[in-house]
This record gives C-alpha cells, structure tokens and sequence, in this order.
C-alpha cells in the first residue's frame, strides 16, 4: 500500500474529513479509480499534498489511489506553499519568515545571522566566550565587538587609553600601567627647572622637562639665572660670583646696612626694619604700613590698623571712621551713652566687657585687644 514518508501506514476507511469524497465507494469511475477503472479499496488510498510552488512538500492533503496534477507532493508540511524556498528543513534566514516552517522567525543560528556578545557593563564591547548568532540583538546579547576584559567596569575595554596608577588594565592587553610614562625632574621652587629625577604617568604638578637645578629651594637659581654679588651661584655653572668686580662684596643699594637680598625695602633706607604689618615689605616702602587694606595717603592714621577711612565709629573719643567727625552718633557732647557697639563710659573710654576675646566681634576684639603698638 503506498504511503506518506514519515506517516504511519493508512488503515481502514478515509482518515481525512476533508478527502472522504475520494476513498468513499464512489459509483463508476473517478479520478481515483484505477486504471482498468475498479475501485480500489479504501483502505489502499494515501495522503497527496498540494504543491503549489513545486518544493516538494505539500499542504491541504487528500487520501488518494494515485498522485494527481494538483496534489502529488508525498511529503507534508509545507507552511507557504505560494514560495519554493520555504519549507520545512529549508535554511532559516534573517527575513522575518518562518523560512523551515518551525514556528519559529529569525531564530537563532540562521544562515545569516550575527555574532551578537554579552556586555553587561555598557561600554560597548562584549565578552568573547559568550555570545549567540542572532538575527537581530537581543538582552544580554548586544554588542559585536569582543574582547573586553572586565565586563563589570565600563572603564575597562579594548582601545580605551590606559590610565597610569589605577590598578586596572583599561586597554584590555593584559598588561596593567603600561603607560604613558615619561621621566621628569622634580621642581620644588617653581623656576621651570628641576632637580630630582621621577618617573610619572600621565598629568602630573610640580615636574618639568628640564634639570639642572644646583638649588631647587631657591628660585633665583637655574641654569637661567643670572648671577649677582652675593656669594651664591644663580647660573648654576659651579662657579660663584664669577664675572663680577673682586673683591665682591654683597649690595647694599640703600646703604642702610643691610644687604639688598635681606633687606625687606632694598631702596629705602631702613636700617631698623620696621614692619608694622609683618607682611614681609618693610614700613619704609609699604603703602599701607598698619594693613587696615587703606593706603597710608587714605587712612587719617597709617600707623594704627583700628583707625581706616570707611571703618567702625567707636564710642571712644577717636575718629575711627576717618570722616573728621569724633564718636557720632552717640550724643557726644550729653553723654555717652551704652548704645551701639561695646560699653561706653562717660569719659569715652571703653570698658571691656568680661570673658575671652573669642567671645568678642572682631570688631570690637580688634578694638578691645589691638596689636603692636602704633609708632609716632
């Protein structure tokens, strides 16, 4: 009896609802009749599919005696019988078709598909031993770049520069601080030269690209500087003094005594080296000796620091504001009252009040507590 491959042999009557018409005892001749024109037995019939596109394998089947123009195809399954390329065991492709008629569209392991990797991180580079083919990406599977060495730091993947003295291998080439490294000279005083040698990874402060710094505590002295009669080699050649009048003796431009490189004003005579505001420039070339932040031509007096034009009046019998007024707003001249800031007695001398002077504003601390006193 002859049959479908891959079918369980057909017994019986008609087993398809849809073809009994042809297995059915049928009266005369038929188109399934047999050639001398008997009617077989049912139970010999088989199952034909309709092939439409001519691939072989059919659909919409009929329990025939025979195969017939229309239905002839032997194998059944067909999903698309109006394209020759689908079919069942036929190559899945990336079309958006069930092109081996499976259930299933674009699955993975098409004939085209891609090479999709896991990147967990998202920095665009996957894990090299796991990945899928896919059609299309798919989470977990969304990048196509392997390679990445740490899939759980995004600052770590192929081609990233690799950052000096973190600990991580950023460029994925199995070797950790590779570089840039370049050799430089520590330069402590700020001259554009360096002493000490020092091995450094990317951007660093305080190095630079030349040495040859005799003195690098001492910015005056590189090999740049020029020299000066003070017993000290500026130029750094080895040798001090050199090219000057012998003997040489240290400058003292002001003739006060002091030699210029410690004289706190080189080109005022200043023998005592007063400096009211310890700022390091000497009253005698300081153009705000107390340093109330008022030029001494400003300030009604240069030499007391409580005393500024723009400042505080004080109840205290002294024009503190530099306005030419003494302790107005007081009712100087009735009495002076306790108003406004600190205690004021009737003689207009402060009395401070009890407790440290961290307790005090500045203001009236720096009133209450002033610093050196103001010189004549």
């Amino acid at each position: 009896m002859s049959q479908l491959k891959g079918q369980p042999p057909i017994h019986g009557a008609c087993l398809l609802a849809t073809i009994l018409t042809a297995c059915a005892g049928l009266d005369g001749a038929s188109e399934d009749a047999a050639p001398d024109g008997s009617t077989p037995d049912a139970g010999e019939c088989a199952l034909y599919g309709l092939d439409g596109d001519g691939d072989g394998f059919g659909t919409d089947p009929l329990c025939l005696f025979a195969p017939t123009e229309t239905h002839h195809a032997e194998t059944l399954g067909d999903c698309d019988d109006s394209d020759a390329l689908v079919a069942p065991g036929a190559e899945e492709r990336c079309n958006g078709r069930d092109d081996d008629c499976d259930d299933a569209v674009d699955e993975s392991e098409a004939v085209d598909c891609v090479v999709f990797f896991a990147d967990a991180d998202g920095d665009g580079y996957g894990v090299a031993g796991d990945s899928s083919c896919l059609c299309a990406a798919t989470d977990p599977y969304s990048v196509t770049m392997p390679g990445d060495c740490d899939d759980a730091d995004p600052e770590a993947f192929p081609m990233r520069p690799e950052v000096c003295d973190d600990g991580v291998d950023n460029d994925c080439d199995g070797d950790t601080d590779e570089g840039p490294r370049r050799s430089l000279f520590v330069d402590a005083d700020g001259d554009g030269f360096g002493g000490a040698a020092i091995e450094v990874c990317g951007d660093a402060e305080g190095v630079v690209g030349f040495d040859g710094d005799c003195d690098d505590d001492n910015a005056a002295a590189s090999p740049r500087g020029v020299e000066i009669c003070n017993g000290v080699d500026e130029d750094c050649d080895g040798v001090v003094d050199e090219g000057l009048d012998a003997p040489c003796a240290a400058s003292d431009m002001d003739d006060d005594g002091v030699v210029d490189d410690l004289d706190n004003c080189p080109a005022d005579f200043n023998p005592w080296q007063e400096d009211l505001d310890d700022d390091g420039l000497g009253d005698a070339c300081d153009l705000d000796r107390d340093g109330d932040g008022s030029t001494n031509d400003e300030d009604c007096e240069p030499d007391d620091r409580r005393v500024r034009p723009g400042g505080f009046e004080f109840c205290n019998g002294v024009d503190d504001n530099c306005d030419e007024l003494v302790d107005e707003g007081y009712d100087v001249g009735v009495s002076c009252t306790t108003s406004g800031v600190g205690l004021c007695a009737r003689t207009g001398e402060m009395i401070p009040p009890s407790g440290p002077v961290e307790a005090l504003s500045p203001i009236r601390a720096a009133w209450l507590h002033p610093g050196p006193a103001s010189r004549p």
